[in-house]
């Protein structure tokens, strides 16, 4: 009897090693990813100043369907970077999922990179907070188009890849309709 919760324990143990280093690799690919767009966003005038183009707004508040936010989200994201044909936003948001009766609150996080005027190419990383439920954190990353209309409408859809430490990794996708102001 010892010797099989001594193994449960060491097969705990490697799981929780592995899950640390994929975790760490997530962390760098954030981390650079944050970086080459600050230090590339330097390169020219990054100060959102001048909006005089309907086309690029500063905010935008969106729902969006699947996503970071499991089933669904409702967010504010805020551009922060602008250089000609380039913009880079950062996103919150929240979302409630029922498990078994019991609701967990989420909290998407995400950094997006887009490229372009009215149509646009986007892609980021994301990090959706769990608390209180056992994956405190989930990971994603997207890639996928956006329509940035001149009335302010705002139209996402995209594939994201979904990554839950120790427990999931795989294809998701999303789908947003806003307004951007």
């Amino acid at each position: 009897m010892t010797t099989g919760f001594a193994n449960c324990l060491t097969i705990h143990t490697l799981e929780c090693i592995i899950i640390r280093r994929q975790v760490k690799k997530i962390i760098i690919l954030l981390t650079t990813f944050l970086l080459f767009t600050v230090v590339y966003c330097q390169e020219e005038d990054v100060y959102v100043d001048d909006f005089s183009d309907l086309a690029i707004r500063k905010n935008s508040i969106y729902a969006e369907g699947l996503g970071n936010g499991i089933y669904g989200s409702l967010n504010y994201e805020r551009l922060f970077f602008k250089v000609p044909q380039r913009v880079v936003t950062f996103r919150a948001g929240l979302s409630v999922v029922v498990n078994h009766g019991n609701f967990h609150l989420l909290i998407p996080l995400e950094m997006t990179a887009i490229f372009g005027k009215r149509h646009c190419f986007e892609t980021g990383p994301g990090l959706t907070l769990a608390p209180g439920s056992e994956e405190r954190y989930l990971f994603f990353y997207r890639a996928g188009y956006r329509l940035r209309a001149e009335n302010g409408i705002m139209f996402r859809v995209a594939p994201v890849f979904m990554f839950v430490p120790g427990s999931y990794s795989g294809p998701s996708a999303a789908v947003s309709l806003g307004y951007s102001f």
